[in-house]
């Protein structure tokens, strides 16, 4: 999951904050349909840091020791994905 205040930030301010505060490294984001102007979802590894703007439709994918609940998304094969 994106926190709700780094919608509509820069992927540079996202990143800095997982690695600097979660100690999680940030590898790229998943964009759901609606994202940006997208009719599929699409992996976007290593997004430009400053031009890439982080929307409520993406996901991020991250690389790390513990992921915190507040970051967890369940998967549910009957409903989608759901936040933990």
């Amino acid at each position: 999951m994106v926190p709700d205040e780094f919608i509509n930030k820069t992927y540079d301010k996202l990143f800095r904050y997982l690695l600097n505060e979660k100690n999680l490294v940030a590898i790229g984001l998943y964009r759901l349909p609606g994202a940006n102007d997208n009719s599929y979802p699409y992996c976007y590894t290593n997004p430009d840091m400053k031009k890439t703007n982080v929307t409520s439709r993406d996901r991020v994918f991250v690389l790390g020791k513990e992921i915190p609940k507040d970051l967890q998304l369940v998967i549910n094969i009957n409903s989608g994905i759901q936040a933990n």
